[in-house]
């Protein structure tokens, strides 16, 4: 880009994914300390989640979101016909997201995106609803706390857990569906340590196990998980952080 003598008035446009959306928003963030930008998210992880919120983050090495900036696009320009060019698993990747954001909202939510998890796969009605629901919801979140310093991290759900399964997985299992595991994982240390009642706990994860990957954790990666852990951006001090829950809506 500066090859090409791009100036500040130009603009990035980025047509793609997440990873497409972080890279260019966080070229667009450093580069003559600021250009704007113009997305076209074309997954529906992007267009249900990652599209607003201002993130960018670059991964390093084997090891999640290391580098990033909050830098968020001029325009969003949302287009559900690019769904069409979906494999199953990109679609279940953003399922993974937006089940998570129907769980932060409670019961209600959670029971709908149960009811209308099959109809995602062949409904493009009820896609594009899920999109605007999730949305709203996420939307709701970060206008309480735009730079992730306090309530904005219950967004992380799933996350500690779902980054390391990503790294230990050599990124076999996709973004979604890791937060999927990363989710019953941070629902099942909840119900052993008694914060999470049984009932709850059934309830989500009849929902989760829809979503879940064809991937297992295997004994042998215990190490390489818990390192995976320690280098989560959310850590304080050699503290280790993660999202549990008490049940709907408390986080």
């Amino acid at each position: 880009l500066l090859d090409n003598n791009i100036k500040r008035n130009n603009k990035l446009i980025a047509v793609g994914g997440g990873i497409i959306q972080d890279i260019t928003g966080f070229v667009s963030s450093i580069l003559l300390r600021g250009v704007e930008w113009i997305f076209y998210p074309t997954t529906l992880l992007a267009q249900s989640d990652s599209c607003i919120g201002s993130k960018t983050s670059i991964n390093v090495d084997d090891f999640k979101n290391q580098l990033g900036t909050f830098y968020p696009p001029q325009r969003i320009i949302l287009d559900v016909n690019f769904l069409k060019t979906l494999t199953l698993t990109d679609m279940k990747s953003g399922l993974g997201e937006i089940i998570k954001v129907h769980l932060l909202d409670g019961e209600k939510s959670l029971e709908y995106i149960n009811s209308h998890y099959e109809q995602a796969f062949s409904d493009p009605a009820v896609v594009k609803d899920l999109i605007f629901r999730s949305l709203m919801i996420k939307k709701n979140i970060i206008e309480k706390d735009e730079f992730d310093k306090d309530y904005r991290n219950i967004m992380n759900y799933g996350h500690t857990f779902g980054h390391a399964i990503e790294s230990v997985s050599n990124y076999e299992v996709c973004h979604g569906q890791a937060v999927t595991m990363g989710m019953d994982i941070a629902n099942y240390i909840s119900l052993k340590m008694g914060m999470l009642l049984d009932e709850p706990h059934e309830i989500m994860r009849e929902v989760l196990l829809k979503n879940y990957p064809d991937y297992s954790l295997r004994r042998e990666q215990l190490t390489s998980f818990l390192t995976a852990l320690t280098k989560d951006k959310k850590n304080v001090d050699e503290n280790l952080s993660a999202i549990l829950t008490e049940g709907w809506m408390q986080y």
